[in-house]
């Protein structure tokens, strides 16, 4: 595989802070790519009314639990490959590609199959109105064909990063990021002499872009020489390493957004109004996750690389590091949203019911969000080990135990209104990172057998 030596891997013996940023700024730019995607949907759907916002933010947020439901196969993808590498066994890469993209196909069809019979029933399960129902579904829908395209470029894009790669995918997300930013307006407005589409004209840009992105992944990954064209030979014990690891990791990914649309249905309680202001909110939000996903995805890297070259004391100066950065980016932010929390709902939707929610959540999500530099480090570690396990006790707890519960108590049994969940979605974000750091002290993860 000669191409594959071109490749961006990581040089172990270059101080950390250089590596970190080696690998999380591309990361950081993909993912800056797609926020601002998922904004200037809001942007342009919001101009359409406050009903066509709330359907596409409830159709968001399922297919956010189906995008989760990939890590089933990345995690276990981006652990085993990045300890390959740091390893040095190269030659071992490829088979874990030829069989974590088999894996993909198999988990994405019965969840597309799955999501079209049941698109309706789903997102009147989350609350909402018979006409939000019928506004959100056409959106749904062309997502859900986009399922298998997403996986695709999930799991080569993840290969890519276990090996040291984030540029590559940078750019390929850069690119089809381009095309959704220019099909959106003209699939949702009829500019130019494009149908107009409403709602459904974002969902089918965001088709285009990912069946793009999966095509370009792919065929780079073929060009580089860590992807072969050919059938491979199945070793069913490949297929449990995989799944070993990434089953726990899906469990944690699906946890998130899964409870996130149960907190849709109890903000439902206050009306289209409050599912408006969560639905913007929880985009506004995702604006740290940028830096901190980025972090993120080098503690993993690193932490892999690192441990397979038998370098427990540099994987730990990795997170002492990525925790360090991950604190001194989230003081600064938190201090812009509690200052103009208002100004920012209004830019997408200006009803004074929506920016007074919106703006709550803002204020109290925002504070928050300063434990979550520590499970970005506590959890990157753990999961660039392969030890899953963890991370998807901390969001089981902190979701399911702490976040529901004490949302339902807080808001109606208390009186405190929509105010409430946001008060228990901010307690759970402390807990998980308590969580997971009790674990990371426990140093399992350095023993991590792959």
């Amino acid at each position: 595989m000669p191409e594959m030596e071109r490749l961006g891997h990581i040089d172990l013996e270059r101080p950390t802070i250089l590596n970190i940023w080696g690998v999380g700024w591309p990361v950081m730019i993909s993912i800056i790519s797609s926020t601002i995607l998922t904004l200037v949907d809001v942007f342009w759907i919001g101009k359409l009314g406050a009903s066509q916002v709330a359907g596409a933010s409830l159709s968001s947020a399922l297919f956010a639990v189906i995008t989760s439901f990939g890590q089933v196969i990345s995690a276990g993808t981006l652990a085993i490959i990045a300890r390959y590498t740091g390893a040095g066994e190269k030659e071992r890469i490829n088979m874990v590609l030829d069989h974590s993209l088999i894996l993909a196909l198999l988990v994405s069809l019965p969840i597309l199959g799955a999501g079209l019979s049941w698109g309706p029933s789903l997102l009147t399960a989350l609350g909402a109105e018979e006409k939000v129902v019928w506004i959100g579904l056409p959106y749904l829908r062309l997502l859900l064909v986009a399922v298998p395209f997403l996986y695709f470029a999930l799991v080569t894009s993840t290969a890519l990063y276990g090996l040291g790669d984030t540029k590559t995918p940078m750019k390929i997300n850069l690119y089809t990021g381009l095309v959704n930013l220019g099909l959106d307006p003209l699939l949702i407005f009829g500019w130019i002499g494009f149908p107009r589409w409403g709602v459904a004209g974002a969902g089918a840009a965001t088709l285009v872009s990912l069946a793009l992105n999966a095509i370009l992944n792919l065929r780079f990954a073929i060009k580089a020489g860590i992807l072969t064209t050919q059938l491979p030979h199945l070793r069913f014990s490949l297929l449990k390493k995989i799944l070993g690891v990434g089953f726990p990791a899906s469990i944690a990914a699906v946890t998130r957004p899964l409870t996130g649309m149960v907190m849709f249905r109890i903000v439902a309680l206050f009306g289209t109004a409050g599912i408006a202001a969560f639905g913007i909110g929880v985009r506004v939000i995702g604006i740290p996750f940028i830096y901190l996903m980025g972090l993120g995805t080098a503690a993993q890297a690193l932490v892999g690389q690192n441990l397979g070259a038998d370098k427990s004391d540099r994987a730990e100066d990795v997170v002492k590091k990525v925790i360090s950065i991950g604190l001194l980016l989230q003081v600064a932010l938190t201090a812009l949203y509690s200052l103009w929390a208002p100004q920012i709902i209004a830019a997408f939707n200006s009803h004074p019911e929506v920016v007074r929610m919106g703006s709550s959540y803002l204020r109290i999500i925002s504070l928050s969000l300063l434990a979550v530099p520590l499970s970005t480090g506590w959890g990157g570690a753990q999961r660039g080990a392969g030890e899953t396990t963890p991370p998807m006790i901390a969001a089981l707890v902190s979701n399911w135990a702490v976040k529901i519960p004490l949302a339902f108590l807080v808001a109606k049994g208390l009186n405190f209104g929509v105010k409430g969940v946001w008060l228990a979605i901010g307690f759970s974000v402390l807990v998980e990172a308590g969580v997971l750091g009790a674990f990371y002290r426990g140093g399992k993860w350095k023993r991590k057998k792959l």
